[in-house]
């Protein structure tokens, strides 16, 4: 069940707002406050919420879109994202001693592998990494048509990416790093990130800055969506057989997404058999419903129920939604909006456990209704 508080509610709240305590860290402000509930701000234990949660280093890099690693003996099917197709028939795996794959390499046309279109990458900014070795001075690492190409031109690195201006029209970035690449036939880790929330863009060699550029932020990349995302595009191992890439993997960038609501704070309390979600908004921009998502492993969310956003806001607003049929142990939740195309435009996830039960197992994801 979901609620939007009545104004005499949210009135209440805003009188208790000089005596509100509010918790600030890097990217969470915690509003506790009192209206008909109790919202309180905990470590994840049996009957209390947590507004944080502590992630893994992988899971605080940003949702993973695509990812080979080839580890799994298929060249064409990642560990993560849609399974690619071959556009060149001498694109083949590279086995070590022990048969372990080490990666992918291709002695003359190109690595060529062709990932079908996906809405996943249609992401406002974006992190990728590869390990690479490079035999071959020009090329693309991954890129999808015009709008994006992240690789090397001459032995150096090299990127194009297309943003949104203010009046939603596209600007291109396209540069060259003055960096160039030794020719040791070492590998190396290339890095391309852009965060939107900052308007920021960076190429890195082993961790080192090669590149940057800082443009107005908020501005989103443009993508031409069905256009098929390449990886190792006319890079080739320079007539041998040598492995030249070994892992690649495409992120959002944790943090960097732009979001279009401030939000105060987002907890949960139990209510009987029932979780209550509560979340508090300074002002919203273009909000049209908040979706409550919920996970028993950070890693696979499904949908509890949604409540209608205020749309243009500038004042404080209340939210909160009942999800009668919670998980017996610890339920992770996440705020997002039906109109962003970001999973989740909040970061951290918070954390509940739900006490033990006798009877309480529901797997059921469905309790969450909205009014």
């Amino acid at each position: 069940m979901a609620y939007k508080l009545k104004p005499s509610q949210r009135q209440r709240l805003s009188t208790l707002q000089k005596g509100t305590l509010i918790i600030a860290s890097t990217s969470f402000i915690a509003l506790g406050v009192y209206f008909g509930i109790i919202i309180q701000s905990a470590k994840t234990t049996p009957g209390h919420a947590s507004n944080s949660l502590m992630l893994s280093e992988e899971d605080n890099q940003g949702e993973k879109i695509i990812e080979f690693d080839w580890n799994n003996g298929e060249l064409l099917t990642p560990s993560t994202g849609p399974v690619a197709k071959l556009s060149d028939s001498n694109t083949q795996l590279v086995k070590e001693s022990g048969n372990t794959v080490s990666g992918v390499t291709n002695p003359s046309g190109g690595l060529n592998l062709m990932v079908p279109w996906s809405t996943n990458f249609e992401t406002e900014g974006i992190e990728i990494e590869t390990v690479f070795r490079m035999l071959d001075h020009d090329g693309d690492l991954f890129s999808c048509g015009k709008e994006f190409r992240f690789g090397i031109r001459s032995g150096k690195p090299y990127i194009r990416y297309t943003l949104s201006d203010k009046k939603g029209k596209g600007i291109t970035i396209e540069e060259e790093s003055d960096y160039e690449i030794p020719e040791d036939n070492r590998f190396r880790t290339y890095k391309f990130s852009y965060q939107p929330i900052s308007g920021k863009a960076e190429i890195l060699v082993d961790g080192l800055i090669v590149w940057s550029k800082k443009t107005d932020p908020f501005r989103t990349l443009q993508w031409k969506p069905g256009t098929p995302v390449m990886i190792g595009s006319n890079l080739n191992a320079a007539g041998t057989t040598a492995c030249i890439m070994d892992h690649i993997v495409v992120r959002k960038p944790a943090g960097g997404r732009y979001i279009p609501i401030d939000l105060l704070g987002f907890s949960a309390e139990p209510e009987g058999d029932q979780i209550m979600l509560s979340w508090f908004t300074g002002s919203e921009s273009g909000t049209e419903q908040f979706i409550i998502e919920r996970s028993t492993d950070t890693q696979s969310f499904e949908e509890v129920g949604r409540v209608r956003g205020a749309g243009k806001s500038d004042e404080m607003k209340a939210y909160a939604l009942l999800d009668s049929k919670p998980i017996h142990g610890v339920n992770y939740y996440r705020l997002a909006l039906s109109n962003h195309r970001s999973k989740s435009v909040w970061v951290p996830v918070i954390a509940i456990r739900f006490p033990a039960e006798p009877g309480f197992l529901q797997p059921s994801l469905s309790g969450g209704t909205a009014r």
